[in-house]
Parts: C-alpha cells; sequence; structure tokens
C-alpha cells in the first residue's frame, strides 16, 4: 500500500533491533532468539508527501494493538514498531 503513494521513492525490507550482528537470516528471526522486529525502509520526497500522512497510511492499515502479530504472521519479530 505504502509502495503505491505518490512520493514514495523506494521501499526496502529487512530485519532491525536485534543482537545478531551483520544480517540475519529469516530463518534465525523467525526463531525469536535474536529480537529483530520485521521492518521496511521508506524513502520518500517531503515535497510531495509528509511524513504525518505517511504515519497516517501505516496506522490505518496497520493494527498495534495486537501483540507480536500482525494478521496471520505471529512472533516478536511481528511487533509494532517506528523507527525514526
Amino acid at each position: 500500500m505504502i509502495q503505491r503513494l505518490k512520493g514514495v521513492d523506494k521501499i526496502a525490507s529487512g530485519y532491525t533491533g536485534g543482537i545478531v550482528h551483520g544480517v540475519p537470516t529469516y530463518r534465525e528471526v523467525c526463531s525469536g532468539l535474536t529480537g529483530h522486529a520485521e521492518v521496511v525502509q521508506v524513502t520518500f520526497d517531503t515535497d510531495i508527501i509528509s511524513y504525518h500522512d505517511l504515519i497516517t497510511v501505516f496506522m490505518t492499515s496497520h493494527d498495534p494493538t495486537q501483540l507480536n502479530r500482525q494478521g496471520a504472521d505471529i512472533g516478536t519479530q511481528y511487533r509494532s514498531v517506528i523507527y525514526y
């Protein structure tokens, strides 16, 4: 959804916030032992779309009240975080 917004230049997925150095594997993150969260990095043009508008879209398409879960995806890697 966010990648289709006018002003969003690039989306990159990955993991952050954990204790494993380097790039952890999907299997390592899914084990729950690394402390990482699944994240996306959004690069955007502030002349076209504001940070506030991005957060509004994110919060209306994401349920931060589900502990360690997003839809059918369950685990600590699916906790709700925003890194700015």
